[in-house]
């Protein structure tokens, strides 16, 4: 009995001490292991490639939650890039080409949006960023909204808050996807039949009121009982009063509107990567 105790002892330490180098194995080698972040898109594919090390590791956990947050509600891989080194191509050759060729947004409905930062390593002054979509994402980005993107980053990029500027980035993302799904529910919806009889009442009801206005005023001739309205002291007035409608004048004027504001939204314009692939997008200096 004494053996059988000792043997069942010897057993659950073991048991413990391997549970305990199972999980001390899988918090150093877990997938996506970078500095102890997982970074994964769709597919496997990384949300966060900072190859220029502007990110900290805080950073790049709390980004990498962001981004994952708003392509799975927004059925998008959102990701970003940042690089030292273009290799011997311009920015807008160097996002198209890596959304290509990780093929981006394979996995999702609404395509791909990726976002670069180039700070170059030789250079710090010689820095842009550039936002590149896939042919399906585009659609929901329009060329303004590119740029409204960027305008919005452009204050933490000035000051190298690369992180802010990444979180923003993520926002914004959601913001346009945000706007044009509320644009295509309100067409797939239409106009309600409560609105329809409610504006054809108010207007019968406005038509009605403003009827027995005029009809008031065309009662001009009312029946009489003696001549006493039509004596003076000099005798009886059979002068004639009448209104003469002379002229109409009418202005028109046409009233500007910011087409950004109309429920028309187009899609922004297009160009053609090296794979031969349609993307959006816009990029500056910074």
């Amino acid at each position: 009995m004494m053996k059988n105790r000792q043997i069942f002892k010897k057993s659950s330490v073991l048991l413990l001490l391997l549970c305990f180098l199972g999980l001390a194995g899988s918090l150093v080698c877990g997938d996506g292991f970078a500095g102890g972040i997982p970074v994964r898109a769709a597919g496997g594919v990384s949300c966060i490639n900072d190859q220029a090390d502007l990110l900290s590791n805080k950073e790049e956990k709390t980004l990498n939650k962001l981004l994952e947050k708003v392509s799975e509600k927004r059925d998008c891989d959102i990701v970003f890039y940042s690089a030292g080194d273009l290799g011997g191509k311009d920015a807008v050759a160097y996002i198209d080409d890596m959304m290509d060729d990780n093929d981006l947004g394979a996995a999702r409905e609404n395509g791909s949006v990726a976002l670069l930062i180039f700070v170059d390593r030789d250079d710090p002054s010689n820095r842009e960023v550039r936002i590149s979509t896939d042919e399906r994402a585009n659609l929901y980005f329009s060329d303004d909204d590119n740029e409204d993107v960027i305008d919005a980053m452009v204050p933490a990029l000035s000051d190298s808050r690369y992180g802010d500027a990444v979180g923003t980035y993520a926002r914004e993302c959601d913001r346009v996807f945000g706007q044009s799904l509320d644009r295509e529910d309100k067409k797939s919806r239409g106009v309600s039949p409560f609105w329809l009889f409610g504006d054809f009442g108010i207007g019968a009801l406005l038509a009605l009121m403003m009827g027995q206005r005029q009809k008031s005023k065309l009662k001009s001739v009312r029946k009489q009982h003696g001549a006493a309205r039509y004596e003076s002291n000099q005798g009886i007035d059979f002068s004639i009063n009448e209104n003469v409608f002379l002229d109409e004048r009418t202005e028109r004027r046409i009233i500007e509107r910011d087409d950004r504001d109309s429920e028309q939204h187009q899609p922004g314009t297009t160009h053609v990567s090296s794979s031969g692939r349609k993307h959006g997008g816009a990029g500056r200096k910074f």
